[in-house]
């Protein structure tokens, strides 16, 4: 089932992306994973693995795959 994240320009947390770490990529990855996109479980990092899993759900989606 197709989900959706969204960030406003007033949310406290931080831009997420590679090199990140925070609780919410943890909260991303499980999605990714329980979707099939991403392997093995949740680290909070955001890596090479995560990069290419939001890249998939993007072009699943059709939007642009900017990771």
């Amino acid at each position: 089932m197709p989900w959706l994240l969204v960030a406003s320009p007033s949310s406290s947390g931080p831009p997420l992306g590679p090199g990140s770490s925070h609780p919410l990529v943890a909260q991303v990855q499980a999605r990714l994973a329980q979707d099939g996109l991403l392997v093995g479980a949740p680290s909070g990092v955001f890596d090479a693995a995560t990069t290419e899993a939001v890249r998939a759900f993007q072009a699943q989606m059709q939007l642009d795959e900017t990771g």
